[in-house]
């Protein structure tokens, strides 16, 4: 059985001690009716707030034994979050730019990891059109193509992953 696509995000945040909040609950149901099935996937499941992070990732080191899903991989773990979260911007999920902005502060969490420097120089690009009519990170956006550029960037992102990890 396929994991559902949120899966990515959550094994993106297990690697990287974060995310410890509603989105853990709101994937372990969707496993749930999905029907992926483990003790611990249920308890997760019915977590109710405050959430404690000791407690949930207890519980999230529990239900990847069960379900026997791999978290050595760091690289691929990455790229597939990034997959995951540039296909919710293509279909209109996530705002390119609030998907620009988690890679951002991606970009400077890992200092300045290579594979994310692209998505921060757009997100400084998008900013600065904001507010001026120039911005000096992106060559040859501006403020009538810069929403085509990020979009275009994604798509091509996502079809290098694909074509890479057919």
């Amino acid at each position: 059985m396929k994991l559902i696509d949120s899966t990515y995000e959550i094994l993106y945040y297990k690697v990287n001690n974060g995310l410890f909040d509603e989105r853990l609950v709101i994937w372990a149901i969707d496993m749930l009716e999905a029907g992926f099935d483990s003790e611990h996937l249920r308890i997760l499941a019915g977590a109710d707030k405050p959430y404690f992070h000791f407690y949930l990732n207890d519980i999230l080191e529990k239900i990847l034994k069960e379900l026997n899903i791999e978290i050595t991989d760091r690289e691929k773990i990455t790229d597939n979050y990034l997959y995951y979260m540039i296909s919710q911007a293509i279909f209109g999920k996530e705002t390119p730019f609030t998907v620009l902005k988690i890679f951002k502060d991606l970009c400077v969490s890992s200092d300045y990891e290579k594979k994310l420097m692209d998505f921060y120089l757009l997100y400084w690009a998008k900013g600065d059109l904001e507010y001026d009519t120039v911005q000096w990170y992106w060559p040859d956006a501006d403020r009538s193509n810069i929403d085509k550029v990020i979009l275009d960037y994604f798509k091509e992102w996502k079809m290098k992953y694909e074509e890479k990890n057919q």
